[in-house]
């Protein structure tokens, strides 16, 4: 059985694959658009104060809500260390899909499973 202490919780992996619907609209770019190994944190904090709260984003999310989830995911530190290690656009069908790593012994995977 796994240590508790080192397996995501729901919350956390809900977080994860939300940022799978990020897309290439300006100030957001997709997680395939990142640099791998870099940090969520860094990935994320390229979007600081440049998400208009009023404006509806990708996936019809607001810039008030895509705010919301990146400050719960900058507030986790947790997350926040994880790298992006792979990423994938599935250019048929439009699923995203990213393999993040925390250090050598853990691997996440998240995805957009529809378009």
């Amino acid at each position: 059985m796994p240590d508790k202490s080192s397996v995501f919780n729901k919350d956390q992996l809900v977080l994860l694959e939300t940022l799978t619907y990020l897309d290439n609209e300006t100030p957001f770019k997709k997680l395939s658009e990142a640099g791998h190994g870099q940090t969520i944190e860094s990935f994320l904090m390229s979007f600081e104060g440049k998400i208009e709260d009023d404006k509806m984003y990708h996936s019809f999310i607001s810039g008030r809500d895509w705010k919301r989830i990146i400050s719960r995911v900058l507030s986790d530190k947790e997350l926040c260390k994880l790298t992006i290690a792979e990423s994938h656009t599935d250019q048929k069908y439009g699923g995203e899909s990213c393999l993040f790593l925390r250090g050598d012994k853990e691997a996440i995977f998240a995805y957009r499973g529809t378009a």
